[in-house]
C-alpha cells in the first residue's frame, strides 16, 4: 500500500428509494453533483471484527482499501491508497462479493447525500436505488422526501446472497 491514511467518522444513514427522481432533483436545487462510478469488492479479514473492502473510482488506476466499524452511532472508515488490481485479494484476505453502481455525491454544509444507481451484483440488479445521508442531521428540505425510516441495508450482505 502506498500514500497516507484517510480516516473519516460520522452517523450513515441508508434509504432504499425506488424512484430517486424527485430528490436528485431537489438535490440539484442546492448545487452540482459529482458523479462517478464505483466497483467495490468486499473482503474477509483473517480476523473477525471490521469489514475491509476495496474501492475502485472511474477508472483510475489506484484503489482505496477501506477498513469500517462501528463506534456508538457513527461510523469510523480509514483509507488508504493501494495498486491493488480489480481482480486482486491482499495476502491474508478472502474475496467476499463485489458490487458496482453509479453515484451522485453532494458534499453540503454539515453533510454529504450520495445517490447510488444501477446497483449490481454480477448480473442481478437491485431493484431500487440507495440514498445515503452521511452526517449528524437530515436536512428539513430532505426529510419529506425519503421514506420514513432508514434501513439497515447493506451492499455488501445484499452482494454475499444474505438479503432479498
Amino acid at each position: 500500500m502506498i500514500g497516507s491514511q484517510t480516516e473519516i467518522q460520522r452517523d450513515e444513514r441508508r434509504y432504499l428509494v425506488k424512484d430517486p427522481a424527485p430528490i436528485i432533483k431537489a438535490l440539484r436545487t442546492k448545487g452540482k453533483p459529482d458523479q462517478y462510478n464505483i466497483l467495490t469488492a468486499y473482503l474477509s479479514p483473517p480476523r473477525n471484527g471490521a469489514r475491509y473492502r476495496l474501492r475502485y473510482y472511474n477508472d483510475e488506476p489506484t484503489a482505496w482499501m477501506e477498513r469500517k466499524q462501528a463506534r456508538g452511532k457513527n461510523v469510523v472508515k480509514h483509507r488508504v491508497p493501494t495498486k491493488l488490481g480489480r481482480h486482486d485479494v491482499p495476502n491474508g484476505f478472502r474475496f467476499n462479493g463485489r458490487v458496482t453502481y453509479s453515484r451522485l455525491a453532494w458534499d453540503l454544509p454539515n453533510v454529504r447525500v450520495t445517490v447510488d444507481q444501477n446497483v449490481k451484483s454480477g448480473t442481478v440488479a437491485l431493484p431500487s436505488s440507495v440514498v445515503e445521508v452521511k452526517g449528524d442531521n437530515v436536512p428539513s428540505w430532505l426529510a419529506p422526501l425519503l421514506p420514513q425510516r432508514a434501513k439497515g441495508f447493506s451492499k455488501r450482505r445484499w452482494a454475499q446472497g444474505k438479503l432479498p
